[in-house]
């Protein structure tokens, strides 16, 4: 007598997005705005001691947070709406609403990149803004080696490069990436001294140092262009 197959019951999501490390299985989903990852918690820990430390936090409740997984969490905002980061999703029952005008685009895409650069798999940054949200990521969950270490730099041509590069230079400076770091110094030296507004440039003097070696550059420029020009 024939048996019918019955499919198991499970709770995974068929169109999550599942990022692949060999030899292992999915034991992590992350639950971020409308897109779901099954991830690995050995990724996860190898590169954030935020997750080393609290995946298995001693708070953490006994046995799986699922049937198919071992960790569950989801995207939070805090209570004024101002933030929002991974919580255990038995801790987040009751979720805050999202601020009026969040971004959710600009965020979801920077989180399933910021994601890629955990598993060391290409990305690519369409716009600063991203980076921008990916560094305040790493920064948080303390993986800021391995998006370094992956980062590629921006097409510095583009037009957006420079309404950002104010807010970028201070992202290079804490991944301590030479490269963009350069690019940006080198573009906000070039629009110092033009009309050109440069966004950022009225916090640059929070990093007093930074400041004075861009301003230290840039009449260094000026003097050269005076000298070529004979005025």
């Amino acid at each position: 007598m024939a048996i019918d197959s019955v499919e198991p019951e499970t709770d995974v999501n068929q169109n999550a997005i599942v990022f692949i490390s060999p030899g292992s299985e999915p034991d992590v989903r992350f639950r971020v705005f409308d897109d779901e990852y099954h991830l690995h918690s050995t990724v996860l820990k190898y590169h954030s001691r935020f997750f080393r430390q609290f995946l298995d936090s001693p708070d953490k409740p006994a046995g799986p947070a699922s049937k198919s997984f071992c960790y569950e969490y989801v995207s939070f905002f805090d209570k004024d709406g101002s933030h929002w980061s991974l919580q255990p999703a038995s801790k987040a029952l009751q979720r805050p609403d999202a601020p009026a005008g969040f971004d959710f685009v600009t965020e979801s895409k920077a989180f399933g990149k910021y994601l890629c650069a955990l598993y060391t798999r290409p990305y690519v940054i369409d716009h600063p803004q991203e980076l921008i949200v990916m560094m305040r990521m790493a920064d948080y969950y303390c993986t800021l080696p391995i998006l370094s270490a992956t980062l590629f730099v921006l097409n510095s041509e583009q037009e957006l490069f420079s309404d950002f590069v104010g807010s970028l230079i201070f992202a290079a400076r804490d991944l301590h990436h030479a490269e963009l770091f350069r690019e940006c110094f080198v573009r906000i030296v070039s629009l110092w001294t033009s009309e050109e507004p440069i966004r950022g440039q009225d916090f640059l003097g929070e990093d007093p140092q930074l400041f004075t070696l861009i301003q230290k550059h840039a009449l260094r420029r000026v003097r050269r262009f005076s000298t070529f020009s004979g005025t």
